[in-house]
């Protein structure tokens, strides 16, 4: 796994993530197997069968939908493995090298280019972690954003009486992976830097956005600090690009 991301997201990163892995496996091996006087390996797979198949029939839509998912969303890692830097991304590089912190990167990128502010900070504080391994690694995380933003928004809008997250979930992953194959230009709206935190980005946290104005709107009562900190996240979301700017304080 290490040796296989490290090149790119950085070794810090991928062992990282690799030890979160092992974490996790380590605890479900744990507790399922080692400690589970009950477990046999033939129990386990027939079990395991049986519940996939048990599930399949209650939902049969789900599981072609998740291979699909994941077949288009390995089209992406493929392609975001392969992706350079581009066009405006060197200048936009060379701009936050000269400058310590991304904080002084977004000062004058607001001061002198634009109002993006968000999306200069975003940009300059992941460059400031990846380096220029932030072409590649941006993808993944927009494709995850986008995935995890519609499943919120799923989950809010529709209500299901049973398997409402595993629902919502792979929705979620089937919108976006579709998504990301079926806008005008893949390389512009993922996998150019420079554009896609403009474009895609906004749409994000857009609609995170709506979902928090939709979660707050449904308490019976709301804490102060909720509502500041949904002030807050207003401010930051539609700062990323202008079309996003009216419709995320609408939504606030």
């Amino acid at each position: 796994f290490t040796s296989i991301f490290a090149p790119i997201i950085s070794l810090i990163f991928a062992r990282t993530l690799a030890l979160i892995a092992t974490t996790f496996w380590n605890y479900f091996i744990y507790k399922k197997i080692i400690f589970n006087k009950k477990f046999t390996a033939d129990n386990f797979i027939t079990s395991s069968i049986k519940n996939l198949i048990k599930f399949n029939k209650k939902y049969p839509i789900i599981m072609p939908a998740i291979f699909l998912s994941i077949f288009l969303f390995t089209l992406l890692v493929v392609m975001s493995a392969l992706s350079q830097t581009v066009a405006d991304d060197y200048s936009y590089f060379a701009w936050i090298r000269r400058l310590p912190t991304p904080f002084h990167y977004a000062y004058e990128h607001y001061i002198t280019h634009n109002g993006r502010l968000s999306q200069a900070v975003t940009v300059a504080g992941l460059f400031h972690i990846f380096g220029e391994r932030l072409t590649k690694v941006a993808p993944l995380l927009l494709a995850t954003g986008l995935s995890l933003s519609l499943a919120w928004l799923i989950g809010l809008l529709f209500r299901f009486k049973r398997n409402q997250k595993i629902i919502s979930l792979t929705a979620g992953a089937l919108l976006s992976s579709i998504i990301i194959f079926a806008v005008p230009s893949t390389f512009d709206s993922f996998l150019w830097l420079t554009s896609s935190t403009v474009h895609t980005a906004s749409v994000i946290v857009l609609i995170a956005n709506i979902c928090l104005s939709i979660t707050l709107a449904r308490q019976e009562k709301i804490h102060p600090i909720a509502i500041m900190a949904s002030l807050v996240f207003m401010i930051f979301s539609q700062s990323f690009s202008e079309p996003a700017a009216a419709v995320a304080i609408g939504s606030a």
